[in-house]
């Protein structure tokens, strides 16, 4: 029987599974501690600049869209776009996780063609026939749900978007497993290009408002699902496998409530909060939450480098080793990128928009913060995607929610919009504690703790300086924080003994080629 054959065993032994002989995707290459740190920062910066640059160009085009567009027609594209969303993690069952899961699981290249087949036939049809099922009944008026943003015309285009939204994640999953960031970056671009383009004709060229928004998404949908079936067909083979689908159902599906507790941890404040503060109160945490939760980003771009790096080291006895110390190097590089935009966020908010904005700053800090935890949890929860228990990490998920639900309901209305602030970082520190007990009992990995607990030390207390200095955009305020990163980050971590004596050695002699360099550079440059 094949290895993927069978769904995992619910209940097996939690005993770490022997590493099997496996074919090697591409680029999954193992190398020395030293080249494992080169190759994630460069993954994790193509996996940043692709979603940093659909940011931005969202962001440079928001202007032209709210002189051509009414307050009403974003309300619409909000309705629309929770629904869309919705409707590609059901329809797409999550079978993209299985992609960059199961694939490493194949024994050999033909093995993991059929899976990949395998899932795409599905996606191809029984997806479709729902979404046409849904199609029918929304037009015979039965899907109208909100009475302000009926399903003719508007839902009718988020439910086919939704659709569509489903095909990209493969090709970006594959992607992602084989280490090859530049064609994430290119499908993502290709995306946002057309909608854009599509955008700037239907809504500033024709004012057609939030139905051009609509159609602007459905053809960058649209063309970014045709190209990522072709992409992936190339990656295929079209041998149908139930037993494979099987599995694959098995790791996938409870993927579903996972991504919905997620979802839940991450705007669950924002609806609880209405019932504590008035609508401009809501504006500013929703601006403070835009800004602070910019660290997103970069947990997400290390998130997607890491994961295949870290699966094919588990799986080699020699390189396992290297797991541990990399994880402290990511968690150094996040916490520290996150320090920086809790130091430094709220004087973007002074300096680029109006006074009436700047209330938003007390809760950047908070939120900021709070993904130092997402990335201790995107760590700790390597083991249990290792081991393919998804149905654990889905509990976790879902308890960690309902604590962040609670944590909101209480401190909201004990202070406000820094209240929930203050339970999002509390929802993110439970969720990076469950699901590292989970794992712990899953697939045990000698974190280095005692690190972590080292740095996060020092964070705080960088953060506490940052704090008390402000956030005023004086060149005084922000000199004086620039020190604290720059200095006073790097040296309380020599204080507290974070580093090891190798490394630190490893440092020493960086800096002093660095500094050799530079004074040979210097010297050419004399006349």
């Amino acid at each position: 029987m094949s290895s993927l054959d069978s769904a995992p065993d619910a209940d097996a032994p939690t005993d770490p599974p022997a590493a099997p002989t496996v074919t090697p995707l591409p680029g999954s290459a193992l190398s020395g501690l030293r080249g494992s740190v080169k190759l994630l920062g460069t993954n994790s910066t193509f996996y940043f600049i692709a979603d940093g640059g659909v940011r931005a160009a969202t962001l440079i085009v928001t202007p032209l869209y709210t002189q051509a567009m009414t307050p009403r027609d974003y309300g619409i594209l909000a309705v629309a776009g929770t629904a869309s969303m919705v409707l590609t993690l059901v329809l797409s069952l999550q079978l993209d996780s299985a992609v960059s899961r199961l694939t490493l699981e194949a024994k050999t290249d033909e093995e993991r063609r059929r899976l990949i087949g395998t899932i795409l036939i599905f996606l191809l049809t029984v997806p479709l026939v729902v979404a046409v099922v849904l199609d029918l009944l929304g037009n015979s008026g039965y899907l109208n749900l909100f009475r302000s943003v009926p399903f003719q015309p508007y839902l009718r285009y988020a439910l086919w978007i939704g659709y569509l939204g489903v095909f990209p994640f493969l090709p970006i999953a594959l992607y992602t497993v084989r280490g090859e960031p530049r064609k994430v970056l290119r499908l993502r671009y290709l995306t946002i290009g057309v909608q854009i383009t599509v955008g700037i004709i239907l809504i500033v060229g024709l004012h057609q408002g939030a139905i051009g928004a609509l159609r602007s998404i459905l053809a960058g949908a649209a063309v970014s699902a045709v190209a990522s079936v072709l992409l992936i067909a190339r990656h295929a083979s079209f041998r149908f496998s139930r037993p494979l689908l099987m599995a694959s159902f098995a790791f996938a599906v409870p993927v579903v409530p996972h991504a919905v507790a997620n979802w839940v941890l991450q705007l669950s404040d924002r609806v609880v909060l209405q019932n504590y503060v008035n609508d401009t109160q809501l504006g500013l945490y929703q601006l403070g939450y835009l800004v602070g939760g910019a660290a997103a980003l970069f947990t997400n771009a290390a998130a997607a480098a890491l994961s295949p790096m870290f699966y094919w080291r588990l799986r080699d006895d020699e390189a396992r080793s290297q797991v541990p110390p990399l994880a402290s190097y990511i968690l150094l590089g996040l916490t520290f990128l996150c320090l920086l935009l809790a130091i430094f966020g709220g004087t973007a908010i002074r300096v680029l928009t109006p006074a009436s904005y700047h209330g938003a700053t007390a809760i950047v800090p908070w939120i900021a913060s709070s993904y130092v935890f997402v990335a201790v949890y995107i760590l700790l929860t390597v083991p249990s995607w290792y081991v393919m228990r998804t149905l654990q990490i889905a509990f976790g998920t879902i308890v960690a929610a309902i604590v962040n639900v609670a944590a909101t309901f209480l401190f909201a209305s004990w202070f406000g919009i820094v209240g929930a602030g203050i339970s999002t970082l509390i929802g993110y520190a439970f969720l990076a504690l469950i699901q590292g007990l989970i794992a712990d009992r899953l697939y045990p990995i000698p974190w280095e703790y005692r690190r972590w607990f080292k740095l996060l030390v020092v964070a705080s207390a960088c953060l506490g300086l940052g704090l008390i200095v402000g956030d005023a955009p004086s060149i005084v305020s922000i000199g004086l924080r620039v020190a604290v990163m720059a200095v006073g980050f790097p040296l309380g971590l020599r204080l507290i003994r974070f580093w090891t004596e190798a490394e630190q050695k490893e440092m020493n002699r960086l800096l002093k080629d660095m500094g050799v360099a530079l004074t040979r550079r210097a010297g050419h440059r004399r006349p």
